[in-house]
């Protein structure tokens, strides 16, 4: 039986056990609460480890003639050592990270290649205030979560952390998402306004008493894709990265409507799990194998497909 109160210390031990990244087990969002921590976290933790074997045997069947005795000896020993305690190997047919094999390399479709390099474009630039794009962008967020209210001296600094962030300015949580992350909100705020505002404002389910903060989630969700799908590549080398590409020539908003549907799955989750701040990477974490999952199933041809769409559109 789960202790009742679970430290981050033990939680710290418990991860690294079971070759789960151990920040894991840290909120990436401020610093820990004390007191914080929870019997559920348990099961989470070890839900990433089987869903992390589950992904790195697939992979391991997928990449054809990848060398099994050059993951650590035979494959018995192999399968003793959980997936991040395995140090990067370079050389033969397919680079190897963690001891998931990446696919093997595929030429791209002239509108694979084009759609790829015009998204990759739109992940690296930083947010500046000072460009009158970006100002123009913060402006409209601060239109669509507040209709009708004048943004001014007087209120941004409440309004903006009311819509979760953390300084007196979002300028300073875009630093991990950049431009990108502020575009994504954006997009979500125009194209699905229900959404968007039931979640900003937390209007469903039972909340906790320190919950996310909104703002600051959206821009781990935003990091959290361009991981999944592994954007920084030339060409993506997982599951996921390929089964996106297949969409995304026929579907140019697949990327931003991907974002909408996975905050909605991350705010579900946060409600089944009843969260609260110190757990919201364990809920990220948990998504992020949510999603993985679903991207991987051979059935996946659009961003609809996906169960947690009929949350979004929903009136």
């Amino acid at each position: 039986m789960a202790p009742k109160k679970v430290d981050t210390l033990h939680l710290l031990l418990v991860a690294r056990i079971f070759g789960l990244d151990p920040s894991v087990c840290q909120s990436p969002l401020g610093s820990p609460r004390p007191g914080e921590g929870g019997s559920r976290v348990w099961q989470h933790l070890l839900g990433s480890f089987v869903f992390q074997w589950a992904a790195w045997l697939g992979q391991l069947m997928v990449g054809a003639r990848t060398r099994v005795l050059a993951l650590g000896g035979s494959f018995a020993s192999t399968l003793l050592l959980p997936p991040h305690a395995r140090a990067p190997i370079r050389g033969g047919p397919h680079q190897v990270r963690g001891g998931v094999p990446a696919l093997p390399p595929i030429k791209l479709s002239e509108p694979q290649e084009r759609s790829l390099k015009l998204l990759q474009t739109r992940i690296d630039p930083l947010f500046e205030n000072e460009k009158a794009e970006h100002k123009a962008a913060l402006v409209e967020l601060w239109e669509l979560a507040y209709p009708g209210r004048v943004l001014t001296e007087e209120v941004e600094v409440a309004g903006w952390k009311e819509m979760g962030w953390q300084g007196k300015h979002p300028s300073s949580d875009f630093r991990g998402g950049g431009f990108f992350a502020l575009e994504n909100l954006v997009y979500y705020a125009r194209t699905y306004p229900r959404s968007f505002q039931r979640i900003m404002r937390k209007q469903e389910g039972r909340r906790a008493e320190w919950e996310y903060p909104f703002g600051a989630a959206g821009v781990n969700i935003t990091v959290l894709l361009i991981s999944i799908l592994d954007l920084r590549k030339e060409i993506p080398s997982t599951v996921a990265g390929r089964a996106f590409l297949n969409i995304l020539p026929e579907h140019p908003t697949a990327f931003e409507d991907l974002y909408c549907v996975t905050f909605e799955m991350m705010d579900a989750n946060w409600l089944e799990l009843k969260a609260s701040y110190m757990e919201f990477n364990v809920v990220l974490q948990a998504t992020r194998a949510e999603l993985e999952r679903h991207l991987c199933q051979p059935s996946f041809s659009a961003v609809s497909d996906l169960p947690a769409f009929a949350r979004l559109t929903a009136e």
